[in-house]
């Protein structure tokens, strides 16, 4: 089993990683969206960003929450997380479908670029951290002596 404290501090790097890559995603964002449409290009970014935050955040967040629990809880935990965060997604983009104050391309750019940016983040900590996984056999002690 690896040890929690290893997998705290990995998703405690995932998690900072992805807050500094996001910010500047919405940052650049912003500014491209202010450039190519106004008003509307910086609420496209800041509506992205939001929602960007409900995907990236909700499964970083539920997953280091879950570390060190059993894997039903885990399953339990991440499914969970996931089920909210689709209601979450679809929810706002019902209330956003007709409104015109922002712009949807730049929120879609916003969006996809920080979720994929969060994909490749996890895959890189992942694939790049250092985890033991060590079953320790039991200890037979013999006590008919």
């Amino acid at each position: 089993m690896v040890a929690t404290s290893t997998l705290t501090a990995l998703m405690r790097t995932i998690v900072r990683r992805q807050s500094i890559v996001s910010a500047v995603i919405v940052l650049i964002g912003a500014v491209v969206g202010v450039l190519a449409a106004q008003t509307p290009g910086l609420w496209g970014a800041v509506l992205g960003a939001v929602m960007a935050a409900i995907l990236v955040g909700t499964t970083s967040l539920s997953l280091w929450g879950a570390v060190g629990r059993e894997p039903q809880i885990l399953l339990l935990i991440v499914l969970g997380s996931w089920i909210v965060k689709m209601v979450l997604i679809i929810a706002i983009l019902l209330v956003l479908r007709e409104a015109d104050f922002y712009d949807r391309y730049v929120l879609a750019g916003v969006l996809v670029s920080v979720v994929l940016a969060g994909v490749v983040i996890d895959i890189h900590a992942v694939m790049t951290a250092r985890l033991t996984n060590v079953e320790v056999p039991e200890a037979k002690v013999d006590i008919t002596d």
